[in-house]
């Protein structure tokens, strides 16, 4: 039921791919990375134009179903292996298992201190609910990109975030 004017756009895949070719997907992916991307307290310092596109290319859409463990619950590093990825959420929500308490939602990047870290803590398995759609990477590629080593992040390294922060701070203006 519409109370208001409205109107209406249908696009099929056949105008889509007239407008914006074959790869009409991943132009629709790379516009919802870049967005969201660009909004998270940690990528919003880095990022630059040119770190965009090889960022992006590090990561793979996913679908997760409804209660699929995402994160896993950390015993013993364990899990580090299968917790070792960055996520950015296109759709559904991520809940810790059991209290039904929101962990992330639409639009979200999580994992991404992974890069500064050998795993994330974790006292409960993180699930999709519903079924979530995100795109997914490891956290290695992003680390190569970065300039971040394993291990050493938190330490005395001068990597690329490091750099790239130092260079915010400069006064080049009097």
């Amino acid at each position: 039921v519409v109370l208001e004017k409205t109107i209406c756009y249908i696009i099929s895949k056949e105008m889509l791919i007239q407008v914006l070719g074959n790869t009409f997907i991943e132009i629709i992916l790379f516009s919802i990375f870049r967005v969201n991307i660009v909004k998270n307290v940690f990528f919003k310092d880095i990022i630059i134009d040119s770190l965009l596109l090889e960022l992006f290319q590090c990561f793979k859409l996913k679908k997760y179903v409804n209660k699929e463990v995402i994160f896993y619950q950390n015993k013993d590093n364990e899990n580090a292996q299968k917790n070792d990825k960055i996520l950015l959420i296109i759709e559904g929500s991520l809940y810790y298992e059991g209290n039904k308490l929101l962990f992330a939602g639409k639009g979200s990047v999580v994992g991404e201190d992974i890069l500064f870290k050998d795993s994330i803590t974790l006292k409960k398995n993180i699930i999709a609910m519903p079924d979530c759609i995100a795109l997914e990477s490891s956290s290695e590629p992003i680390r190569k990109i970065l300039g971040i080593e394993k291990n050493k992040a938190e330490g005395k390294q001068f990597n690329l975030y490091k750099r790239i922060s130092k260079l915010k701070k400069l006064n080049l203006f009097k």
